[in-house]
């Protein structure tokens, strides 16, 4: 069966990340140190052994994949360039994972149900 995940890559905070997910959504978390892994050849960086290589978040519905940035990627998590979407049928359950999403971030605006736009 096909399915679709999404991979985000942290500026070397991936283990507090994924963490805090498991703690939220619940699910099966497993991560990969570069230390867990076998030398790799070749490449032309030698990576923290306590960065995070794989991370992964197994949940009903969907995986959450990522891990830590390389020395001198650019493309990881900043400013507001990300969303998750997950959906759930029960409003009460969404509320209390929203409720402690933002418990770790005060700073992100809080969504609220607003009117569909015909645009």
């Amino acid at each position: 069966m096909a399915k679709l995940s999404t991979y985000i890559t942290f500026p070397g905070n991936a283990k507090e990340a994924f963490t805090h997910y498991a703690e939220v959504f619940g699910g099966d978390l497993n991560l990969m140190t570069y230390g867990d892994m076998p030398a790799m050849e070749g490449i032309p960086f030698t990576p923290d052994p306590q960065a995070i290589a794989h991370a992964q978040l197994n949940l009903p519905g969907g995986t959450i994949t990522g891990g830590d940035a390389m020395p001198e990627e650019t493309c990881v998590v900043k400013d507001t360039v990300y969303s998750l979407m997950y959906e759930l049928d029960d409003v009460e359950q969404a509320k209390g994972f929203i409720d402690a999403l933002l418990a770790a971030a005060p700073d992100v605006r809080r969504i609220t149900r607003r009117r569909a736009s015909r645009c």
